[in-house]
């Protein structure tokens, strides 16, 4: 390809350098650097989260998803919007007023519950994003050439310039311009291929034969739409909810009805990407393009066109992608490790520790390169979303039964009552699963918290 390849992701890491320069004297108090004086806007707020839950796993799932089944996952999507709301109904005011440095501190009522809760949650945290990293990586390794572990740490070298500099606010402000990229290259490439569509004369076809439901009803089908909705939901308290990398910029808001409306109209803005994502899958498929690697038809399509701008835009789209979930997790688990280790030191010192572990996360998956860790890896906060959730209810609707030795079993609990579930016959869909582990560990959180308050009344 020619050198036009490189004017798109040139022209966007210059944007950035000028986003680290226009914020590189805020005041790097606790406040400012990890809530941003709780300052930030309602439509900042959106679009953070958006561009931050939009992965590099975004890009390749949900295309090949669309390839494979057209729009079924429009079930999860609902399920995610009414997540969403009930977490901004429900949870949220309660959330916004009692929060602390880390949320796992305002949740987990003592330090000897708090602290066990961070520490699993962190640990997923790496795991999970590694592996997305180490994806940002490989698909950039494919388009331009050199070493996965080069993108790696230059990728972490660009956002260690703005993010550990700028903190959340430069998160999220970076986070507007990924987002943006987001959305219009996921319609640029609709546009393209709706053209070839027409071009073609088969579009009439291509759309009044699309589905949308999945209606046999099995534990095992990930695509029924009762599963999907209901686990798009619950799995949507747990991330936007009690997952501190999503709700540290909605905690950042300058009121609690501003995070509650964020949170909810976040799951129309996600709903739009997945769709525009799936639309991409479904239309490379109707164009004619069937010999496309089926796990990541659309960057396979990229690397085939040979299209030099193009491949350069699409670049921009993994970067983006790549540096939104980096630098938010790096401001978050900044925090995190900063509570854990109850440390006076200014978060910017525990945001690069947190960088470095991120990078040694993804390096480790390079060195790796096995398709089965990475599927673990891609999974692994399934593990403990449960956790999280029954952890998150109890402290809202029962905050006497919160307890150290309940949020520690929770913890188990979540990872086991997946892993028990993944070995029934046949294997239920992964809905069902973050289902069954959500009931489990709230049940255990809720007995043990419940026999904590019998056994301290009886000691009395």
């Amino acid at each position: 390809m020619s050198g036009l390849i490189f004017l798109p992701p040139l022209i966007y890491l210059l944007s950035l350098l000028f986003v680290a320069y226009w914020l590189r004297d805020q005041d790097r108090g606790d406040g400012q650097y990890f809530l941003a004086g709780r300052n930030i806007g309602a439509t900042p707020a959106i679009l953070s989260v958006v561009a931050n839950e939009t992965s590099v796993a975004t890009v390749m799932i949900f295309p090949a998803a669309g390839f494979a089944s057209d729009f079924v996952l429009l079930w999860l999507c609902l399920g995610y919007i009414a997540g969403r709301g009930l977490v901004g109904w429900l949870f949220m005011q309660k959330l916004y007023d009692n929060h602390k440095l880390s949320i796992y501190e305002t949740i987990g009522g003592s330090r000897a519950g708090s602290v066990p809760l961070a520490t699993a949650y962190v640990l997923a945290k790496y795991i999970a994003n590694g592996a997305r990293f180490y994806m940002a990586g490989y698909a950039l390794q494919q388009l331009f050439g050199w070493s996965i572990g080069g993108w790696i740490v230059l990728v972490a070298a660009i956002v260690a310039v703005y993010s550990l500099t700028g903190g959340i606010r430069a998160v999220v402000v970076t986070d507007q311009i990924q987002g943006s990229v987001i959305y219009v290259m996921g319609i640029t490439l609709c546009g393209i291929l709706i053209w070839s569509l027409f071009q073609n004369g088969s579009a009439h076809q291509a759309f009044v034969s699309l589905r949308l439901i999945d209606t046999t009803a099995n534990l095992s089908n990930g695509n029924y739409w009762l599963t999907l909705f209901l686990g798009g939901m619950v799995l949507s308290i747990g991330t936007h909810g009690a997952d501190q990398d999503m709700i540290q910029r909605l905690l950042a808001t300058r009121d609690s009805s501003k995070a509650s409306r964020s949170v909810f109209y976040s799951g129309i803005g996600a709903t739009i990407v997945i769709l525009t994502y799936l639309g991409i899958g479904v239309l490379l498929r109707e164009t004619g393009h069937s010999e496309l690697d089926v796990k990541s038809p659309l960057v396979d399509y990229i690397f085939r066109l040979k299209e030099p701008l193009l491949a350069g835009c699409f670049s921009v789209l993994l970067l983006s992608t790549g540096m939104s979930s980096l630098d938010s997790s790096t401001n978050s688990t900044g925090a995190i490790w900063k509570f854990i280790f109850n440390s006076k030191k200014p978060g910017i010192y525990w945001s690069v520790f947190s960088l470095i572990c991120l990078v040694m996360s993804a390096l480790l998956f390079s060195w790796l390169g096995r398709s089965d860790f990475l599927t673990l890896a891609l999974g692994s906060m399934s593990y403990i979303h449960g956790a999280l959730i029954a952890i998150l209810v109890t402290y809202t609707f029962f905050p006497k039964l919160i307890c150290p030795v309940g949020i520690i079993l929770s913890i188990l609990s979540g990872p086991l009552a997946t892993i028990w579930s993944s070995s029934w016959q046949p294997v239920p869909a992964w809905t069902v699963q973050i289902l069954f582990s959500t009931f489990m560990a709230l049940l255990v959180c809720l007995a043990t918290g419940w026999l904590n308050t019998k056994l301290r009344f009886s000691l009395k």
